[in-house]
Formats: C-alpha cells, sequence, structure tokens
C-alpha cells in the first residue's frame, strides 16, 4: 500500500513537473521571437542577422508546445542551441571590443542567453526523457499500457452451470385429494385400522366382519382415486 501511494505520489508529481515545463518553455519561445523580431530591425542598437536563429527557434517553439508537433520540437531544440551559440560569440565580440554595438548590444544579447540556454536545456532534457515522442512512439506506448483484454469484451466468469430448479417430488397423501370425504364414515376408518393391527400383530381375535368390510371400503375407494389426476 505504501509503495502504490508512492508510486502514485510520484507520477502527480512527474505529470506537474512536465507541465510546469512546457509553461517555461512556451514563456521562452515568445521571449524568443520578441527578442529576435527586436534583434533585426535595423534601427535597433546592436541588431544583427543572428537573431534570425532567435526568431525560427520562438516560431518553432510555439507551434511544436501547441500542436504537439515532434518536428517542430526538434527544431525548436536545434535553433535554440544555435541561439545559445550565436549568443556566446557575440558576447565575446562585445567583451573584445571587435563587436561594437555599445549597451544596447550588451542588453540584447544578454537577454537572448538568458533565455535560450534555459530553452535549450530544458527541450534537450525532454527529448532525452523522451517525454516528446513521435506519433508512432506514442501510439506503441498506449497499446503497451492498454489493458490485453477489453473490459466490455472480457469473458464473464462463469457462476457454475446453469442449474433448473427441479420441482419437488410430490409425495402422496392421504386420503387421495379427490377422494369424496363422504364415501367413507368414521366406521369404515376405524375398521381399515382395525384390520391393519390385526395384520401386522398376527392377532385376529378382536377383529370383527364390520372391521373388514370398513378396510375392504376404504381400499376400493384408495384404488379408483389413485394415482391423483394432474
Amino acid at each position: 500500500m505504501a509503495l502504490l501511494s508512492h508510486s502514485l505520489a510520484s507520477s502527480i508529481s512527474s505529470k506537474h513537473t512536465t507541465k510546469r515545463t512546457h509553461r517555461l518553455l512556451q514563456l521562452a519561445s515568445l521571449s524568443l521571437l520578441a527578442v529576435g523580431i527586436l534583434g533585426v530591425i535595423p534601427l535597433t542598437p546592436g541588431g544583427s542577422l543572428f537573431f534570425i536563429a532567435a526568431i525560427v527557434a520562438g516560431v518553432s517553439g510555439v507551434l511544436g508546445l501547441s500542436l504537439t508537433w515532434h518536428k517542430a520540437l526538434m527544431v525548436f531544440t536545434t535553433s535554440s542551441w544555435v541561439t545559445t551559440a550565436f549568443c556566446a560569440l557575440n558576447l565575446t565580440l562585445l567583451a573584445t571590443n571587435n563587436g561594437g554595438g555599445g549597451i544596447g548590444g550588451w542588453v540584447l544579447w544578454a537577454g537572448c542567453s538568458a533565455v535560450a540556454l534555459p530553452a535549450a536545456v530544458l527541450s534537450s532534457t525532454m527529448h532525452l526523457l523522451r517525454v516528446w515522442r513521435t506519433a508512432p512512439d506514442r501510439a506503441l506506448a498506449s497499446e503497451q499500457n492498454a489493458p490485453l483484454v477489453d473490459d466490455e469484451q472480457a469473458p464473464q466468469p462463469a457462476l457454475g452451470p446453469h442449474v433448473v430448479p427441479r420441482a419437488a417430488s410430490q409425495r402422496p397423501t392421504w386420503p387421495p385429494p379427490d377422494t369424496p370425504v363422504s364415501a367413507l364414515g368414521g366406521s369404515d376408518v376405524a375398521g381399515a385400522a382395525n384390520a391393519a393391527y390385526a395384520f401386522s400383530t398376527g392377532d385376529a381375535s378382536e377383529l370383527q366382519a364390520e372391521d373388514v368390510a370398513g378396510a375392504a371400503r376404504v381400499g376400493a375407494a384408495a384404488i379408483k382415486a389413485w394415482p391423483p389426476s394432474s
């Protein structure tokens, strides 16, 4: 349970970090675009055509991050490193007083390098960590993370054979349900009982003719009424 909680927290933190990095890169792309446009204006102090690399980085970054376009993100990373190299070169020239430009050049190139270098490092990290992947790679990752069997198509576990409840076997009832009670008198039932007792004990000393006749009438009525009609 603790491992699951740690994994979930790490996943949430990773997603939050990725989203925050994307926002920083979007801001860096807009900043590079603005600095690049400002740097190529002829009347801008310290302007240079080298700022075209910053414009390319800004445009490709905005498109790649907005549309999740992998090729544009590759161009963004490459042009960010190129812009960083141009910044280092021009700052070196300014430091040796061979590039001219004065304070305006220092401000433009220092501001450009302050944006281009973090953008290059962050975007390269996103590529190395495979956060930015091509469409086939994303499709493959989604297939690998997908369940092997769709929940809707998964076979349902058998709950056991379908047992049809069998009707309870009907036990014979006495007296039979369709035998008229009025057809038999109390003496007939008593006589049948006496006859059955005499037959089971083997003692017929107390058996009378009326008992035998009653037992015969009960037996006849049972034969006529059995089996009961369904």
